[in-house]
């Protein structure tokens, strides 16, 4: 239709049999998106791959216009290849990786400022990043004094998919047995990555709970083998993310930070919050 248009306007005689293969086209690849719908979440990946192969295939043609030096713009078409082989080449490193490139590039250039304190005969490390604020220290305080050798070995609080501040008491040596490999620095590095990454994980899975008209995940645990992350939804782009390393402690952890939760935030998180409400009525 744009096309017959354009030549409406031009007063040119429109070709027919162009619009043939035109629409001969648009049914092939409907029917493509049909047998792909069948195939579930293949398709993503197949519309990526799409993308890309035509990417490619423009740039090769805008290089051999740019050679032949042809009535075709070929700088243009080299441009507009170069950029959608560039862009969908990096939406499939973050679907497939879980990892923004950019993002994870601009948080790295972000300052921060390291201090060490001793509370109860261990040290604990809070780290703060240049987007500390300054109605972040009560929440920092609250941080501060759950953390603990025993359970809850690092908590990080995060704004707009941004570490504000992490605590940690990782530098304890009775947690020498969880660290057969690695540093305690490379640890601090991989939970804060983690926290970033898991909010863009939650954020795919609400669009589907969406359909559900449930509302949005608020807490999530990943117990895994090695102890546990989790995830508690405060407010809008702001959350919780909190971790053991410790297969034995799991439940305890998640009790603790769910009442960590429930003073921060203004959505109840089970048991804790009834029974901390009843406690103040009564």
């Amino acid at each position: 239709m744009v096309e017959f248009f354009i030549a409406y306007i031009k007063g040119e005689k429109y070709d027919l049999t162009r619009a043939g293969m035109v629409l001969a086209g648009l049914a092939a690849l409907m029917a493509v998106l049909v047998l792909m719908h069948f195939l579930g979440r293949e398709l993503q990946l197949f519309l990526e791959i799409f993308l890309l192969i035509n990417g490619i295939a423009l740039t090769l043609f805008g290089i051999v216009a740019v050679i032949k030096d042809q009535e075709v713009p070929g700088a243009a078409l080299l441009g507009l290849g170069i950029g959608l082989s560039a862009t969908t080449t990096y939406l499939i490193y973050v679907q497939r990786s879980g990892a923004d490139l950019l993002f994870a590039l601009s948080t790295k250039l972000e300052t921060h400022s390291t201090s060490e304190s001793e509370r109860d005969g261990f040290r604990s490390v809070t780290v703060k990043y240049s987007s500390f604020a300054a109605s972040d220290e009560e929440v920092l305080r609250l941080c501060e004094q759950i953390v603990h050798p025993d359970d809850i070995h690092w908590i990080g609080f995060f704004v707009k998919r941004k570490c504000r501040f992490y605590v940690d008491v990782l530098d304890n040596s009775r947690l020498n047995r969880f660290f057969r490999s690695g540093t305690r620095g490379e640890r601090r590095l991989n939970y804060e990555r983690s926290g970033r990454r898991l909010e863009w994980i939650l954020g795919r899975m609400n669009r589907y709970m969406s359909r559900l008209e449930s509302g949005i995940l608020i807490r999530t645990i990943l117990d895994v083998e090695h102890g546990s992350l989790s995830y508690y939804y405060i407010d809008k782009d702001v959350y919780l993310i909190g971790v053991t390393m410790d297969q034995s402690q799991v439940l305890e952890v998640d009790e603790k930070l769910r009442s960590l939760a429930n003073q921060i935030g203004l959505l109840p998180r089970g048991w804790v919050f009834r029974e901390e409400r009843h406690q103040q009525v009564s």
